[in-house]
């Protein structure tokens, strides 16, 4: 399918109904969100740009760390910032596109976007995210992510792995995983921020940039 039916019509990885709070768990994928020159131009900008991105620990990886790149005007309007940023774009205002159908197929109740701000990360080998929740006390409702990486993929692993939520459990949520998605290139994926969701290990023998598992993170809430 192209680019254009794919956002027509998103299909489901998987929808079933909870056992512990009993509502429906919906995430969406979308296949070639971007059309090729979009996502080649996103690609080759931020490969060309990469001194823009810093080293973090994230406080959800147990091991590892990632180069991440915060696109919001007011953490920097450097140079290679500004290109990224503006390659960026078409993800938003594809995104924008979708809103009123992720509302809809989320369940969650509609509210004003003007604008989806991203971020970037690139994770690094040995790098993993412990199961956690984006809510950020409520203040986010959707999570977007958009993954792309280097065409063969260089890396091993790095798929996102969702679990039920389980107010008995100290974690929070079950042990075991209902649904898992490979990092494919060009993917869209958009889930409930409220849902618990984990990384499993990257393993990269290279210590390119290029080579990485990279991924534009995108919250929508109300606030």
């Amino acid at each position: 399918m192209n680019s254009k039916e794919n956002n027509e019509n998103p299909s489901y990885l998987q929808s079933i109904t909870s056992t512990t709070d009993l509502k429906s768990k919906h995430i969406i994928q979308i296949a070639d969100f971007l059309p090729k020159q979009e996502r080649d131009t996103l690609f080759e900008t931020v490969c060309a740009n990469q001194e823009a991105f810093q080293y973090i620990r994230t406080p959800e990886s147990t091991k590892g760390g990632a180069l991440h790149l915060s696109l919001k005007p007011e953490k920097s309007e450097a140079p290679e910032v500004v290109l990224i940023r503006e390659a960026c774009e078409c993800l938003s205002k594809r995104t924008m596109k979708l809103l009123p159908r992720l509302f809809t197929d989320l369940d969650v109740e509609p509210f004003p976007v003007s604008h989806i701000p991203f971020s970037l990360t690139n994770c690094l080998n040995g790098h993993k995210g412990i199961p956690h929740t984006d809510e950020s006390g409520g203040r986010f409702k959707i999570t977007l992510l958009y993954y792309f990486h280097k065409i063969p993929k260089v890396f091993r692993g790095g798929a996102i792995e969702f679990y039920e939520t389980d107010t008995t459990a100290q974690s929070g949520h079950s042990d075991k995983a209902f649904a898992k998605v490979e990092h494919e290139d060009n993917l869209l994926i958009a889930f409930p921020s409220r849902m618990y969701h984990g990384v499993t290990d990257v393993q990269l023998d290279s210590v390119e940039f290029e080579d990485g598992r990279f991924v534009a993170v995108g919250f929508l809430g109300p606030w």
